[in-house]
């Protein structure tokens, strides 16, 4: 279980005590300190008390759990608009949506950034259209996923 699978299993019923589904976490860098941003979302929204009562909860499983060693910042925040789709399960709620696509090495040695419509997702993979072609990326390549809805002028 990797680092962040770890932090995940202890956030998410922390999150969940409140009301919110984990959506991920990820670690950051800001002015050579550890950042641990938390993602969190409800079918209503998610707002500033919110993310202060989540983090208020995580913090303190954290501290229980001894689950981080040295200091670190935790942020815990909506994932928004263009937000990042950490799992399959959750590509496959935006079927059909404009994604951002960053693999983790180049596709055919030439790129690693792709844009362009999320049409499908398999057991492993995900499946992206341009206006050229179909991709398909399997999901251990991929890097990071974003929703591009700011093309578009959509909200969710």
């Amino acid at each position: 279980m990797s680092d962040v699978e770890r932090l995940c299993a202890i956030i998410a019923p922390a999150a969940a005590l409140h009301g919110f589904e984990l959506q991920g976490v990820e670690w950051a860098y800001q002015s050579r300190t550890r950042v641990l941003r938390v993602y969190i979302d409800s079918e209503h929204g998610v707002t500033l008390e919110d993310c202060q009562a989540v983090s208020r909860q995580v913090g303190a499983v954290l501290d229980a759990n001894e689950a981080i060693r040295g200091g670190y910042r935790l942020e815990v925040s909506s994932p928004g608009v263009n937000r990042r789709l950490f799992t399959l399960h959750q590509a496959e709620r935006y079927i059909g949506k404009p994604v951002r696509v960053i693999l983790r090495q180049l596709y055919d040695d030439q790129q690693r950034r792709f844009a362009g419509t999320l049409a499908s997702t398999t057991v492993d993979a995900i499946v992206m259209t341009t206006d050229e072609q179909a991709y398909t990326f399997p999901w251990h390549d991929v890097e990071k996923v974003y929703l591009n809805l700011d093309i578009l002028g959509e909200r969710l």
